[in-house]
């Protein structure tokens, strides 16, 4: 069936709904284990080591799974690859329930690191399926209502699991996490997907192979600047999350209250997403996408730097407000611009500029973090980042010039 057919219209509000409540599901229950966890570890250790350990086993295996899932969805049911790594890390999630409470790190640390590979595995899925959930307009519209949900869920859940920490023990935590795991897998596995082609940005020889999304990234120059603000935003939150328990150790009195800094993080996104619902630009440009970014690292190092709470809440919002809109104008562009037969793999490309940035700022908060403040770790990977985002621009503007 192709884009315009009347089926698609009759169809297309069931299917986007039942997509976008499994994902949601999906990332309520992340955030939840995420801050049982990260609570766990430093209440085990009494240190920032294990959490930003953690951290680093969240990530490194993402990088290796997000290639093969770009690869199987484009040539598989990207809903049927995204329903079995659910499925499987329900299993996962079950399992460290129980892995919990032997307060084994090894244990631990295995179940976060399978299950993270799945994360990857599927993670290229969602931004295959997004455009064939129905006609190109409708695109814009499903990634809206995802950043919704993508915001709310770092608004409200690090709250409530902050709440049921006090009440109840991380392994209830664990196993609500499971359970939206199987759920979203059920509901996303009744998702029938619609064949559309859209208008590629690239053609030939490029749509080959694994490397095809990669080429393809590289080369457009508005996704050359999304690979970077990517990367470098996701370097500097994933640091910022190996530290941010201790943070809140200092700053308001109690480790268990890191969820009221996440939540701020969460409320800013809240807002991006009212941005992005109201706004978007005729023509998304490297120059813009590039300014966002800037913005949101920026907000990274106030945070580090000014160490009054209401500042801290603000610098927090405010990188949260920049990243969902470049996050999900991004997206919107992506989708609507590369073919359907690479979309896995240019989503895929996308992700692994995320991961690498997640795995390079685990390792630095790791290696960094036992020597040296955790604020001025975050003020050195902050301007970091913030040079990988400008070289990507300047390397754009050259190559127009060199064009012309």
């Amino acid at each position: 069936m192709v884009d315009g057919a009347p089926g698609i219209a009759r169809r297309w509000p069931g299917n986007a709904m039942r997509f976008l409540v499994a994902v949601t599901l999906s990332m309520y229950g992340d955030w939840l284990t995420t801050v049982a966890l990260v609570v766990l570890l430093y209440r085990l250790t009494g240190s920032a080591t294990a959490p930003a350990g953690y951290i680093l086993v969240r990530v490194a295996p993402r990088v290796l799974g997000v290639g093969p899932g770009g690869l199987l969805a484009d040539r598989r049911s990207p809903v049927a690859v995204l329903a079995a790594c659910w499925g499987a890390q329900g299993l996962l999630t079950a399992a460290l329930v129980a892995v919990s409470r032997t307060g084994s790190l090894v244990g631990i640390f295995l179940c976060v690191g399978i299950d993270q590979f799945l994360n990857a595995l599927s993670s290229p899925c969602t931004g295959a399926i997004i455009p064939r959930l129905g006609r190109r307009t409708h695109i814009a519209r499903i990634n809206r209502v995802y950043a919704a949900a993508q915001s709310s869920s770092v608004f409200v859940v690090p709250l409530i699991g902050s709440a049921l920490l006090l009440l109840t023990s991380v392994q209830l935590l664990l196993l609500i996490d499971a359970m939206t795991f199987f759920v979203g897998a059920a509901l996303v596995s009744r998702i029938p997907l619609e064949e559309r082609e859209a208008n590629g940005v690239t053609t030939g020889k490029a749509q080959d192979g694994p490397l095809a999304g990669l080429r393809v990234a590289v080369a457009d120059p508005v996704l050359r600047v999304l690979l970077a603000t990517f990367y470098s935003g996701a370097m500097v939150v994933t640091t910022l999350q190996a530290v941010l328990v201790v943070a809140a150790a200092e700053r308001l009195g109690n480790a268990g209250e890191v969820g009221w800094l996440y939540s701020a993080a969460g409320f800013g996104g809240v807002i991006g997403t009212a941005v992005v619902a109201r706004w978007r630009p005729r023509q998304l440009s490297g120059a813009l996408l590039a300014a966002i970014g800037l913005a949101e690292l920026a907000s990274y190092v106030g945070f580090a730097l000014v160490p009054a709470i209401g500042a801290s809440v603000t610098f927090l919002a405010t990188s949260s407000i920049a990243g969902v809109i470049g996050e999900t104008w991004g997206a919107i562009d992506l989708q609507e611009r590369v073919r359907v037969g690479l979309l896995g793999r240019v989503s895929a490309a996308v992700d692994l500029s995320l991961y690498t940035g997640m795995l390079v700022g685990a390792i630095l908060g790791l290696v960094l973090t036992p020597a040296l403040h955790w604020q001025t770790v975050i003020v050195i990977v902050g301007s970091a980042g913030s040079a990988a985002v400008l070289l990507a621009f300047v390397a754009t503007l050259m190559r127009s010039s060199s064009a012309r």
